[in-house]
């Protein structure tokens, strides 16, 4: 192999990874919006009500890409 990376030895866990960081990427940016409303509207309004639910989504979300990580790269 004279100091080349293989590229072929596991195409499936690199693939997974960059995927799970992508998705990791996109919750953090729902969630981080989503404590924006909550932070900002009014208490008790319905926007705060909505943007929890958001929240909690896309906390289950981030945990279920996480998960597909784990499993994919062996459950470091």
């Amino acid at each position: 192999m004279s100091g080349k990376k293989n590229h072929n030895a596991a195409p499936g866990g690199a693939v997974t990874a960059t995927l799970v960081h992508d998705l990791n990427n996109v919750f953090g940016a729902i969630t981080g919006y989503a404590q924006f409303i909550i932070e900002d509207a009014p208490a008790g309004s319905p926007q705060v009500d909505h943007a929890r639910k958001i929240l909690g989504a896309a906390e289950q979300g981030a945990a279920l890409a996480k998960s597909l990580g784990l499993g994919a790269n062996g459950a470091r």
